[in-house]
Order: structure tokens, then C-alpha cells, then sequence
């Protein structure tokens, strides 16, 4: 089984499944001064306990499977 299909399965299974598509800016390794995950509004459910504000940023650490 392919890791897509392992990943397409395990999400299927799940109670709660969340998906991002990354970029090398995202990692760094452009070089840019940005590097890191941008994660859509809408998604700081699944990451924290309270919503964002507006001018600030959260920094946490997540465990990616």
C-alpha cells in the first residue's frame, strides 16, 4: 500500500481529519524569512483552544503522522 493510500485510509478512520499541502517556503528551505505553516482561520479548532487575534501569532509545537 502506498503512503497516499495509507493516508487516504487513516483519514477515512478518522473521527477528525485535517490536510495541508506544503511548500518549500513552508520549510525554509527557499531561504525566504517565512518559513512555517500558515493554517486557514477556520482550522484553530484543531490546533488550540482559542481563536487567534488579529496582529498576533500563535507558536506551537504538533506531532505530524
Amino acid at each position: 500500500m502506498s503512503i497516499l493510500e495509507k493516508a487516504i485510509q487513516s483519514a477515512q478512520q478518522s473521527e477528525i481529519a485535517f490536510s495541508k499541502f506544503i511548500k518549500p517556503n513552508d520549510t525554509g528551505s527557499t531561504g525566504g524569512h517565512q518559513a512555517g505553516f500558515h493554517l486557514h482561520k477556520n482550522s484553530w479548532p484543531l490546533f488550540s483552544e482559542t481563536e487567534g487575534e488579529k496582529g498576533t501569532n500563535k507558536y506551537f509545537f504538533a506531532t505530524i503522522k
